[in-house]
């Protein structure tokens, strides 16, 4: 799994494990322990539950599952809660992502790497 095709999106789960829960959908995409910590640092210094994951162009949050670690996608109307939420351009172009060619998407995803970045520091918490 490629790392780097995880981007932070600040916004947070319920902190009710249940009502967390409710917010995923199978399937859930089995992670090596390292993975999983690393990505959960990331997780634990932008002060966010979830990522936009290019590679299958959703957002997923990670933890325990099935007896290891998973990243875990979220149902369809928590992603376009959460989406509708980010800044109009950043938005378009993850939208964007999910209707284009693999090369069309490369070349927008480039673009939306330099959006996240100088959104990184002062993006508000959704």
């Amino acid at each position: 799994m490629d790392l780097t095709s995880f981007h932070v999106v600040k916004a947070q789960l319920p902190k009710d494990f249940g009502a967390a829960v409710a917010l995923l959908r199978r399937p859930y995409y089995p992670i090596p322990k390292s993975e999983y910590y690393d990505l959960l640092e990331r997780l634990k210094l932008a002060k966010a539950d979830f990522f936009l994951w290019d590679e299958q162009r959703i957002l997923v949050t990670i933890g325990n599952a099935d007896g290891g670690y998973a990243v875990m996608p979220l149902c369809a109307s928590e992603q376009s809660r959460l989406l509708g939420n980010l800044p109009g351009c950043l938005r378009e172009i993850s939208g964007a992502l999910c209707r284009l060619s693999p090369v069309q998407a490369e070349e927008l995803r480039v673009r939306k790497d330099k959006i996240l970045a100088m959104l990184a520091e002062n993006a508000p918490v959704v």
